[in-house]
């Protein structure tokens, strides 16, 4: 919807702290997202690949830097996870492969060769971040419960 409604017309923006997000809250939706199975992200991912796209299609491409740019990500993440970085290849999708950032290129690249390497990699990689989140957040909970009376 605020695709949909920002593509109808003028928009404001308010330059101000409005709200507070539950970063780090372990019941927040990134902290719930760390338990997902593999199947759970593939399934998010082509949501936001079809989201983005049909966004796209419906904006007649004026935003088409910006879909490209939202759709490479998951994309990224979707091909490694498929052992399938080939597809960033095929006709219409190198202009995602473009969007991305000079070190996920590389991982691309590599990936198309040497898929289950890459993947393990990227595995290990997501497997560091989720402990040191989970690490964070236990922390952030000892510290709040020394503080309650």
């Amino acid at each position: 919807m605020l695709l949909y409604f920002g593509s109808m017309g003028r928009t404001a923006y308010v330059d101000r702290v409005m709200s507070c997000y539950r970063r780090g809250a372990f019941t927040s939706y990134s902290a719930g997202r760390i338990r997902w199975s593999r199947e759970e992200r593939i399934a998010h991912w082509q949501r936001s690949i079809e989201t983005w796209s049909a966004f796209d299609q419906f904006s007649e491409g004026r935003y088409k830097d910006v879909c490209s740019e939202a759709i490479a990500i998951p994309m990224f993440d979707l091909c490694i996870n498929k052992q399938n970085a080939v597809q960033f290849f095929q006709k219409g999708n190198f202009r995602f492969f473009n969007a991305l950032p000079l070190r996920k290129k590389a991982y691309i690249l590599a990936a198309v060769l040497f898929k289950k390497t890459m993947l393990r990699l990227y595995e290990g990689k997501i497997k560091r971040y989720e402990d040191s989140l989970l690490q964070s957040w236990k922390r952030d909970q000892a510290e709040t419960d020394k503080m309650r009376p």
